[in-house]
């Protein structure tokens, strides 16, 4: 899978300080209507795969379930994380076209 045009977006949210990650950052973030889009990996656990559904369903914030082969703790590298967060409207946009992209 060709993700070097989604490592760019990351790239750019890193950079722009748009890229959030962490289980407590994400939530405060999110509770600011701050959150444009949540990014969670597939080896988060159950309980925060529902903690985070409930409060982006509450939130209306758009999730998007990574599976094994979406490996985002590679493309952002940020090891040891489970939740990532894109506060800028357009690469939270932009993120998220082409993961819809990758996956047809």
């Amino acid at each position: 899978m060709n993700n070097s045009k989604l490592q760019a977006y990351f790239g750019f949210a890193r950079k722009s300080r748009s890229l959030v990650s962490g289980y407590e950052t994400c939530i405060q973030i999110i509770k600011r209507n701050k959150m444009k889009l949540v990014l969670i990996t597939h080896t988060a656990s159950d309980r925060t795969k529902e903690k985070f559904r409930k409060l982006c369903e509450t939130r209306k914030v758009p999730v998007i379930w990574a599976d094994e082969t979406l490996r985002i703790e590679e493309i952002t590298g940020l090891s040891d994380r489970n939740i990532f967060g894109i506060t800028d409207e357009n690469l939270a946009k932009a993120i998220a076209k082409e993961i819809e992209t990758m996956s047809m």
